[in-house]
């Protein structure tokens, strides 16, 4: 495969959405192939994108609270945020796709996840105590869909660390089973409670930046076909469009 990469051209911030348009984009490659593309590529992001990602794009979020656990004081140099939508409560799944979307210091962001319990006393401290209210705090990146009882986190990080989590994993419930990692609040200090995705939407949301979402990403839009890997590459591609995309062309 020959590489056709894009960068974004505009002068306002990537958080500054609507989503990306055709004239947004310069397009360099090796070959009227690519050049080729590179057009359908432009139009599909420019058409398709949008439609997609209007509704996130018009979402309004309220940033609560952010903070970075930095490595001097043993940490990991990530950031940490509290986030609340304010048009009311959201799926799991919608605060994991906005969480994807959002860049904090050049770093993408995805729904937070804790190895350690460290890190975890971090967040509740630093992040989620200054906001506490009864019960439900956010969503955090861990989830037993693919598997009743089998927990994972969004980032694929192994499950070594999960103290604080209190899943009862009951399955017989109206709307389905209780698959989705939320920070909730029993009796002080904040646990981990497992609640129905449509049942039991909330308000908040997790998002730590950093890790293996900083790596370049790779969209493949043209093999096979311009558009062939879907709607969330294309997104996708339209949300990391600030710091330089490669397209794989055939």
């Amino acid at each position: 495969m020959r590489r056709l990469s894009y960068q974004d051209i505009r002068s306002d911030p990537l958080n500054a959405l609507p989503f990306a348009s055709a004239r947004l984009f310069r397009f360099s490659g090796p070959s009227p192939r690519s050049r080729r593309c590179a057009s359908v590529v432009t139009t599909l992001l420019a058409v398709t994108c949008w439609q997609l990602g209007s509704q996130l794009a018009s979402a309004s979020i309220i940033v609560l609270e952010t903070q970075q656990w930095a490595a001097g004081s043993g940490g990991n140099d990530k950031w940490y945020q509290l986030i609340e939508f304010d048009e009311g409560p959201v799926t799991w799944h919608t605060a994991r796709d906005t969480a994807e979307n959002l860049v904090h210091d050049g770093r993408f962001g995805h729904l937070a996840t804790f190895t350690s319990a460290s890190e975890w006393l971090f967040v509740r401290q630093a992040v989620l105590e200054p906001h506490q209210k009864a019960f439900d705090q956010g969503w955090i990146g861990a989830t037993d869909e693919v598997s009743e009882g089998n927990w994972t986190w969004v980032t694929g990080e192994p499950w070594t660390y999960s103290a604080p989590a209190i899943f009862d994993n009951h399955t017989q419930q109206p709307g389905g089973g209780e698959d989705y990692g939320v920070a909730w609040l029993f009796t002080p200090p904040l646990k981990w409670n497992d609640v129905n995705n449509l049942r039991n939407p909330s308000r908040r949301a997790v998002i730590e930046y950093g890790g293996a979402h900083d790596r370049p990403r790779t969209v493949d839009l043209c093999h096979g076909g311009a558009g062939a890997t879907g709607a969330r590459s294309l997104r996708l591609a339209a949300a990391i469009a600030k710091h330089r995309v490669v397209v794989e062309a055939p």
